[in-house]
């Protein structure tokens, strides 16, 4: 799903085909991986983003 758009994501997550706390882990690991060159994100709450994603599915 790291390519796929923002609208595609959504539809996947909608349809079954992927959950939530996939999408979430996946992006969560992409930014711990790319944040300490970027330097992008002042705060990331790990915890709350998949609590989150975990009541969508």
């Amino acid at each position: 799903m790291a390519t796929a758009s923002a609208v595609e994501i959504a539809r996947a997550v909608r349809a079954g085909r992927v959950r939530a706390v996939e999408v979430v882990a996946g992006a969560l690991e992409r930014i711990e991986r790319a944040d300490p060159v970027l330097c992008a994100f002042l705060e990331v709450w790990h915890e709350e983003a998949l609590r989150q994603a975990a009541a969508v599915d």
